[in-house]
């Protein structure tokens, strides 16, 4: 068994000590579940925000395992100009539905349960947009950095692998990234400049 545990700290005062309450609990089974979960990673990398403006970016990702694939869990990433996230279900037959459509806040990122699980079925696509608000007089732009942005809706759905779009995940800036596997992430760039604050 292999278990990657990713964490990300932002000190907003530098040089100061600060503690946190982070931890892992592991349960172990001799009666493996009926199906296994992970963490598909969905979302887009072209991230170009202008200074002093407010902007979407976004990609629908198209899985290509040819299984149907439930989802159970989204949990929208952003840094410090995120403001909004959504996720659409597209079927095969055009129609859609809502699966996230709600504010973010950097200070406190949630884990949104859905309501009953959702099935995606082969040939559905899963459109993802998140919304940023820049108040800085730079451009900002995708990064690891909290001062720079991410548009990740991280979507817990199985079996795990059922999301990925066939790639390899290994994509520029960062390469190959933990859960590269999962990626969902075709980057088609639709950011939309929405124009200054």
């Amino acid at each position: 068994m292999i278990i990657t545990l990713e964490v990300h700290y932002f000190n907003s005062k530098p040089g100061e000590t600060a503690l946190d309450r982070s931890g892992v609990e592991v349960c172990l089974t001799d009666k493996p579940r009926p199906n296994v979960a992970t963490m598909h990673w969905l979302g887009t990398e072209n991230i170009n925000i202008g200074p002093n403006a407010e902007a979407v970016a976004g990609d629908t990702c198209t899985p290509n395992q040819g299984q149907t694939a439930t989802i159970l869990r989204v949990w929208p990433h952003m840094h410090l100009t995120g403001s909004h996230a959504k996720m659409e279900l597209i079927r095969q037959d055009g129609t859609r539905q809502m699966l996230h459509d709600g504010d973010f806040a950097f200070n406190s990122q949630t884990i949104y349960e859905l309501p009953q699980p959702v099935t995606v079925n082969p040939g559905d696509k899963l459109d993802v947009h998140c919304t940023y608000k820049n108040t800085e007089s730079r451009t900002i732009n995708f990064g690891e950095g909290s001062t720079e942005e991410m548009c990740y809706l991280f979507t817990l759905a199985y079996p795990a692998g059922s999301l990925h779009n066939g790639r390899n995940g290994c994509l520029p800036p960062i390469g190959c990234v933990p859960g590269g596997i999962r990626r969902c992430i075709d980057n088609e760039n639709i950011l939309t400049a929405l124009g200054g604050l």
